[in-house]
């Protein structure tokens, strides 16, 4: 993937280091992967014969717009370490992301720059990389018609149609369908959405938890304000761990966790549910 120069004056390479690892073509000339986790919590694509792997379209109640805000965040280089110019960190503003997922296989992109509300405007094509029963994996391919090219890897979850979006050496963030394809099924949804809001509302808050061989989390929610714990299982003790343990707090609206500044979303609940990730990779810890 190239390196590319965004219309806001700041380079964005646009390969996912954090959630996706870009892999060449094979001989036959189609792309085709499986998802793996590694022990840093990442999760890398590689080449296998797999029959999900179709390129075919998304069925057509996940055309539509999605949208999400990426937090600013401080530039990082090839190797994932922030670069500093004359001393100096190099900051990112926040950005408003704004998808278009258009029939035949095409995609448009606004970005809105939060700090002086300028835009830029992005067309492409998307493969779909990934399909199982749970999540669409989709690779959009975009151009501003200029020198600006960038990558962009999308994990839509298939029964609420949100999901989070990655760049290369940019923070992810949580994206989630805004419109549907008739004003009758979007009036519909809504209703069924609200109804469900107000179910959840009222189990929102506990304790919700998730562990696996490379992490433990728990999430605890009270009211508009949330609480995270997580630890890092690395092998080297439960001492060691515990001394590292990462917390986290943040804010709720309605069932959709917000980092402190109201501003990134980071995870919502479902029923007994709550759904967040964790490096790349999309979780659930259960109440």
């Amino acid at each position: 993937m190239k390196n590319n120069n965004n219309k806001f004056g700041i380079p964005l390479v646009i390969v996912s280091a954090l959630l996706f690892s870009a892999c060449e073509n094979n001989a036959t000339g189609k792309n085709e992967y499986s998802i793996t986790d590694d022990s840093n919590l990442s999760t890398s694509i590689q080449k296998v014969e797999s029959p999900h792997n179709t390129g075919k379209t998304l069925p057509s109640e996940f055309i539509g717009n999605y949208h999400g805000v990426q937090p600013a965040y401080f530039m990082k280089n090839q190797y994932g370490d922030e670069m500093v110019i004359n001393g100096n960190k190099v900051p990112v503003p926040s950005i408003d992301y704004k998808f278009l997922i258009k029939e035949n296989n095409t995609i448009s992109l606004q970005q809105t720059n939060l700090e002086d509300n300028s835009r830029v405007y992005y067309d492409g094509t998307y493969t779909i990389i990934f399909d199982d029963d749970q999540i669409f994996k989709i690779e959009c391919s975009l151009s501003d018609g200029q020198s600006s090219n960038p990558t962009y890897f999308l994990s839509i979850n298939k029964n609420d149609k949100k999901g989070i979006c990655s760049g290369s050496n940019e923070p992810e963030f949580y994206i989630e369908k805004t419109n549907n394809n008739s004003n009758s099924h979007n009036v519909q949804s809504n209703s069924l959405h609200q109804q469900d809001q107000s179910a959840n509302n009222e189990s929102a808050d506990g304790v919700y938890s998730y562990e696996d061989s490379n992490v433990k989390l728990i999430i605890s929610i009270s009211g508009d304000a949330w609480r995270g714990k997580t630890m890092i299982i690395t092998g080297m003790g439960d001492e060691y761990d515990n001394q590292n343990i990462q917390y986290e707090t943040g804010i709720v609206k309605a069932n959709d966790l917000y980092e402190s500044s109201g501003m990134v979303k980071i995870g919502y609940v479902n029923g007994r549910a709550l759904i967040t990730s964790i490096g790349g990779q999309q979780v659930t810890l259960n109440k």
